[in-house]
């Protein structure tokens, strides 16, 4: 039979009671990240992201009428000869 000697025992439990702990840190971790990705889903919008929608919307057509072809499309950028984009 085996003989297992009192600092056999306190390896043991020390070696259980990290290896629970660890475990226990990283449930609780993936949970809070979980949650958080969650609220991050349903966070209205601050006012510094609104400010850039508005920095990136259409041209106003009245402000702009250069920016629109007749029927109503927004113009192509015209780009540069040296430029290979379509």
């Amino acid at each position: 039979m085996f003989r297992f000697t009192i600092r056999d025992v306190l390896w043991l439990t020390m070696v259980v009671a990290l290896a629970v702990g660890w475990i226990v840190n990283r449930n609780q971790f993936l949970l809070n990240r979980q949650q958080l990705l969650r609220q991050m889903m349903h966070v209205p919008m601050t006012s510094e992201l609104k400010e850039v929608e508005r920095v990136i919307t259409l041209p106003n057509p009245a402000q702009y009428p250069e920016a629109y072809e007749p029927d109503g499309r927004l113009k192509q950028p015209k780009w540069p000869a040296t430029d290979n984009r379509p």
